[in-house]
């Protein structure tokens, strides 16, 4: 779904739930379109809204400083990521409207982390064991078909996805012997964000204009540090004297 200078305004909110990520797509039926988002990663969601009228002066809070100023607004389709055990295997799967959409036959775990919806097309990040390897390759599905990141020399997993224009953009880790590493792919393209050997962890992204933000932790020899990636820079957030995570 393209939009025209979308402006973001983001608020967290605890959830109990996990594993799942909610996409919401609505239209009102006055004058301007929103987008409404919400991310559920490490039982926090992040709700995304944004104005998709052209020439709009301000986009809308949620929850709204004044809720009287929300018009009326009919929900079009939901749609859920994450996984479902068959009673032998984890079956990486979504949901549109409560209607689940497997992602693999079933026999062999996959999960899904992370969704996002463009125009038609629905893109589903996450992973599934190497039939060759019995790794975990890190995989994105687009509409139900499988696009591998990796070969499966060693354990994945896309953990965000965003679309922008034509451009699919993912975030996740690659496990090795020296621990996790924080990898961004755009378009298959990847390159490393975390310090290879220091343990790091990928939770959420989001993509605005050419800048890609990716959120997460790193090691670093003590503690884990609640930082955020900006086009591949580490801006840390918590101290490192205890431990932090951004999600």
């Amino acid at each position: 779904m393209m939009f025209s200078k979308p402006v973001w305004n983001t608020t967290k909110v605890h959830c109990k739930y996990t594993y799942s990520f909610l996409y919401v797509t609505y239209r009102e039926p006055v004058l301007h379109r929103f987008l409404f988002m919400s991310v559920k990663i490490a039982g926090v969601v992040i709700i995304l809204t944004a104005c998709l009228q052209t020439g709009c002066q301000k986009a809308l809070h949620f929850p709204p400083d004044d809720p009287t100023l929300i018009p009326a607004r009919t929900v079009k389709d939901v749609y859920v990521a994450g996984f479902e055990s068959n009673g032998a295997h984890q079956v990486a799967k979504y949901w549109k409207n409560g209607v689940a959409v497997p992602l693999t036959d079933g026999s062999h775990d996959s999960y899904a982390w992370a969704i996002s919806i463009a125009g038609n097309d629905v893109y589903v990040a996450g992973a599934e064991i190497s039939a060759a390897t019995g790794r975990f390759v890190v995989t994105y599905w687009k509409n139900g078909t499988a696009v591998p990141l990796t070969d499966g020399s060693y354990d994945g997993s896309a953990t965000a996805i965003a679309v922008s224009g034509n451009d699919v953009h993912l975030a996740g880790y690659v496990n090795s012997s020296t621990g996790n590493t924080v990898k961004y792919w755009k378009n298959g393209s990847a390159s490393s964000l975390s310090i290879i050997g220091r343990d790091a962890q990928a939770f959420c992204m989001v993509v605005s204009g050419t800048d890609v933000y990716v959120s997460g932790y790193q090691f670093n020899g003590t503690n884990d540090v609640a930082l955020y990636w900006r086009n591949n820079n580490p801006l840390p957030l918590s101290s490192g004297t205890e431990f932090g995570y951004s999600t």
